[in-house]
């Protein structure tokens, strides 16, 4: 049976390591207890009153500058999934987005050694890009910053 595409593959990493956020090392290593979410942020949220991160992937390019960004048998490309950080209490939604957006780099940037090995994200781990507070979500009550991660990877023929 072939593996299931790449991009599945680097973002289950990545949620196992979001699921970490809340749990591991105690209460007082973390500043949310968010609830994960496979999805897009437009699907109904979930009804509850805690944060929840929102994750998806976005789309796959080719890498086509660089040395190596093509081999006979392989090429390299970069993934870009979004994650949504919802912020559910009124009275500190953004401040509890910025914690949670805190909260997913603080668990990212320990889960680095993880999230760069062989059939995940080997050619470049995982980076982080673009940070940014979607001031429409202010309007219902809750708070949205969202972040995009870029995953480089080499594509074997054999493994797509």
């Amino acid at each position: 049976m072939p593996n299931p595409p790449r991009e599945l593959r680097i973002r289950d990493a990545i949620v196992t390591e979001l699921q970490k956020i809340g749990v591991q090392g105690g209460a007082g290593a973390w500043l949310t207890t968010p609830t994960i979410v496979l999805g897009v942020i437009t699907q109904a949220p979930l009804k509850s009153s805690d944060p929840q991160i929102f994750i998806h992937w976005a789309e796959t390019n080719p890498q086509t500058s660089g040395a190596g960004a093509r081999e006979p048998s392989a090429h390299f490309k970069r993934a870009t999934f979004h994650l949504w950080c919802l912020g559910t209490n009124p009275a500190a939604g953004l401040d509890e987005g910025l914690n949670l957006m805190a909260d997913v780099l603080r668990a990212l940037y320990a889960a680095e050694h993880t999230l760069v090995a062989p059939g995940l994200a080997e050619a470049g781990g995982v980076t982080i890009g673009t940070q940014m507070l979607h001031p429409e979500s202010l309007k219902s009550g809750t708070t949205v910053v969202g972040l995009e991660l870029h995953a480089d990877f080499r594509q074997d023929h054999s493994d797509p």
